[in-house]
């Protein structure tokens, strides 16, 4: 077999039974891994020994990026719906860096509604694996980790959206 499960009666005992265990002459070709050891060690060997973690890092990779290009069109395509406005906002003062500013606030909030949209279907999905007996365990670390990488995400279409600024001349408005 390729491992082995066993529950004790008095969890408090584990590095005892562990110690126990690890001294027998018959056992030497096994190791013995407490619980959370185990999960950790399972998760390693998934992520750097089989490949398809791998596999799913580029894929996130791949997901950042087209994610970005596509957010950073909408984006581009708002701000050139804008350019009136934004040239309007230049002419009175505002300058390219406090339009700079607004594609990078209206990016921003973008990122802000789509945290909260997908937040409440990964409620959702979590309730319902729940409800239905599907053990599903989501880090603190890793959904930190997934505000950051929309964050970033939504700066980075932001910077994309920001081409549409040169439209934003004042010049724009004798036309």
């Amino acid at each position: 077999a390729t491992y082995f499960t066993a529950r004790l009666h008095d969890a408090e005992r584990a590095a005892a039974v562990r110690q126990r265990l690890d001294g027998l002459a018959g056992l030497h070709r096994y190791q013995v891994w407490e619980a959370d050891e185990f999960a950790q060690r399972s998760r390693a060997f998934w992520l750097f020994d089989t490949g398809a973690g791998v596999a799913v890092v580029f894929m996130g990779v791949i997901v950042l990026i087209v994610g970005t290009v596509i957010a950073g069109q909408s984006l581009s395509a708002v701000v050139m719906s804008l350019a009136r406005e934004y040239a309007t906002l230049n002419a009175l003062g505002g300058g390219l860096r406090a339009l700079r500013a607004v594609v990078l606030e209206k990016a921003a909030w973008v990122g802000v509604a789509g945290l909260l949209v997908g937040g409440a279907i990964s409620a959702l999905l979590l309730w319902l694996g729940a409800r239905h007996g599907i053990p599903v365990d989501v880090p603190a670390q890793a959904m930190a980790l997934c505000v950051v990488v929309v964050f970033v995400l939504t700066l980075l279409s932001g910077l994309v959206a920001m081409r549409g600024l040169a439209r934003a001349n004042p010049v724009e408005l004798l036309r």
